[in-house]
């Protein structure tokens, strides 16, 4: 589903990763030195009281109201939680920071109400989470962490209890059963949907040709002396010797070569036109499953390429494409359902909201 209505265990996790720590502020304890001139005097700050102050603060700011919706109160600590979430979600899909959008906290928020009713609603239909259920869940959880000891600070750090963090999977659990026998269950996608939306977006299931192949890499710089790209040549050419008297391609890919592909035997996965320096890839696409290229020239050095697997490009098929078509359309549909019942419900509802 979308963002706006994401609420999974996942968001859990986050949660427990943000820190709200207090720093204390520190002056220089100078006291009055005897010096010629008079000198101003410097008020020393108690570092702890300071520390406290600030502390305060934070909590004051965590339990500040951002919104109720239904008698039940929103705080400041869950939005800039939910904030992150999603800040990191947008990093994480390629956006710079300088990207995210200012509206994210009005966003959030919206997100978290459209949370709130929903387990609401879920409890009104009587929607239980089992708690065999509950504790797999808090053991993944637990188990996401390198050890019991950094699960624990950061739960401290968060403010979380066990039991708080059980609640909050209780809650995120009784929403996804209510989510599934609401909405998903009661979708249903047609064959001709199935097909009505292949044949609609040919684009979305055109394959492109690929080819699947290893290098084998001795690196010259552009502009190098002679004398480094004849020793570079001879040493490509020792390497084709070899591979002519049948030595394995990615031993001597780990002993020799010069790309981050060595350790992966030279191994480049597979890859399509456009994606590799023109040489080299108009010498792989040439080259049938099994067969060693020449030395190839690029700007990176000297080359020798296997191609292992070739692929070629055209339309995925209906029936490869239908289960795909399926979970793509029941989703988008769910979604829609989902949106209209939250809004519906919000007019019912009554929400206040304090963001500035």
């Amino acid at each position: 589903m979308r963002t706006t209505h994401a609420f999974t265990i996942a968001a859990v996790l986050t949660v427990l990763l943000v820190t709200l720590s207090a720093g204390a502020v520190f002056a220089d304890d100078a006291g009055d030195t005897p010096t010629p001139a008079p000198q101003p005097k410097i008020r020393v700050v108690d570092e702890q009281e300071e520390a406290k102050k600030k502390q305060d603060e934070l909590e004051k700011r965590a339990r500040e109201k951002v919104a109720v919706v239904n008698g039940s109160v929103i705080n400041r600590k869950e939005l800039d939680e939910e904030v992150m979430r999603e800040r990191q979600m947008m990093m994480r899909r390629g956006m710079p920071p300088t990207m995210v959008p200012p509206q994210l906290e009005t966003q959030a928020l919206e997100t978290i109400i459209n949370r709130e009713i929903l387990f609401q609603e879920s409890k009104k239909k009587k929607v239980a989470a089992e708690d065999a259920a509950i504790t797999e869940e808090f053991q993944k959880v637990k188990k996401s962490f390198p050890s019991e000891e950094l699960f624990t600070q950061a739960l401290t750090e968060a403010g979380i209890t066990h039991d708080t963090l059980k609640e909050k999977i209780r809650e995120q659990l009784m929403v996804r059963k209510f989510i599934k026998t609401e909405f998903e269950d009661k979708i249903t996608v047609s064959e001709k949907q199935v097909k009505d939306f292949y044949d609609g977006n040919p684009k979305l299931f055109e394959k492109p040709e690929r080819v699947k192949a290893s290098h084998i890499l001795v690196k010259v710089a552009p502009g190098a002396p002679d004398a480094d790209k004849d020793a570079a040549r001879k040493k490509i050419e020792d390497v084709q010797k070899r591979l002519k008297n049948k030595e394995d391609f990615a031993t001597i890919a780990k002993e020799v070569s010069q790309c981050g592909t060595a350790s992966r035997g030279g191994d480049l996965g597979y890859f399509e036109r456009g994606q590799m320096v023109p040489p080299f890839e108009k010498t792989a696409f040439a080259l049938s499953p099994g067969e060693l290229s020449g030395i190839v020239e690029t700007q990176f050095g000297y080359h020798v390429i296997k191609v292992f697997d070739k692929q070629k490009g055209g339309a995925t098929p209906l029936e490869e494409s239908k289960d795909d078509i399926t979970n793509h359309l029941k989703q988008k549909q769910m979604d829609e359902d989902i949106q209209a019942y939250l809004e519906n419900a919000k007019k019912a509802a009554k929400i206040e909201r304090f963001l500035q």
